[in-house]
């Protein structure tokens, strides 16, 4: 079994921030308590729940978690708090209303095993909306500039996290793209894992403010890959409105010849 060297640390830390999640907290926690390596300790972070959820977290409570039941200043303050806490070489956020596949941690050690100078690793995630309809969301590593990975198929590093500042909490959505917009800045190494890690209900904060977040997203673009958002994004957009023009022109010849 997989453990750091010169500690007896787990290879990885769970960290899962909730507030009033006594819906989902229960469907989170049995997933993780399935996984067939439990190499892991894992972190909860409760910012004020007064739903009940914190009476499910203390009856599930296991050897590996630690339990943090404290007011924060929003989910990446949280969020930071238990990168913060952490003693795993890797850290992975897994909300508390999404879930892990059984294998998931068993498939992380076996790639960490192959790749052991790997700042990330992350796999595919299926996606499940409101009426319960499933996609496979899938990112290859060439579209990182574009588009986040999954985040609760996603490991990082969690000194080089640390090293990065963490989340920058003046996003108020977009943040987990930001700390992985800036592993891509400085060269980490990422892995693309074969596999499905992880299952994703929409719903959270970012599905329900998705305008902000794809302002953030433009901001975080800008401020990490200026290069890449002038000609990878607002090159190709120009160019599709100017083709999309000539299209519309050309049909209006043929099919109004006399004008």
């Amino acid at each position: 079994m997989m453990t750091q060297t010169k500690s007896n640390y787990p290879i990885l830390t769970i960290v899962t921030v909730c507030l009033n999640a006594s819906g989902t907290i229960s469907r989170c926690l049995e997933s993780i308590e399935s996984q067939e390596s439990k190499n892991f300790e894992h972190i909860i972070i409760d910012g004020g729940s007064e739903d009940g959820t914190r009476n499910i977290i203390m009856s599930r409570i296991q050897k590996y978690h630690r339990i943090i039941f404290e007011k924060d200043e929003g989910i990446y303050d949280a969020m930071n708090k238990g990168l913060r806490n952490s003693k795993g070489l890797f850290v992975l956020f897994l909300n508390s209303d999404d879930e892990l596949m059984p294998k998931t941690t068993k498939i992380f050690e076996q790639y960490l095993l192959q790749n052991p100078d790997a700042d990330v690793l992350y796999g595919s995630c299926y996606v499940v909306d409101n009426q319960k309809n499933e996609r496979l969301l899938k990112v290859p590593v060439d579209q990182l500039l574009r588009t986040m990975t999954p985040h609760p198929s996603t490991f990082i590093r969690a000194q080089k996290a640390s090293e990065l500042n963490g989340f920058n909490s003046n996003f108020r959505v977009a943040a987990d793209f930001d700390l992985m917009s800036r592993f891509i800045r400085v060269n980490n190494k990422i892995i693309c894992v074969d596999g499905v890690l992880s299952r994703h209900f929409e719903g959270g904060y970012s599905d329900i403010h998705w305008v902000q977040s794809q302002i953030e997203n433009i901001r975080i673009q800008m401020n990490n890959h200026p290069f890449f958002y002038r000609f990878g994004v607002i090159l190709p957009k120009g160019l599709y409105l100017f083709l999309k023009i000539c299209v519309v022109r050309l049909r209006r010849k043929i099919f109004r010849p006399g004008r």
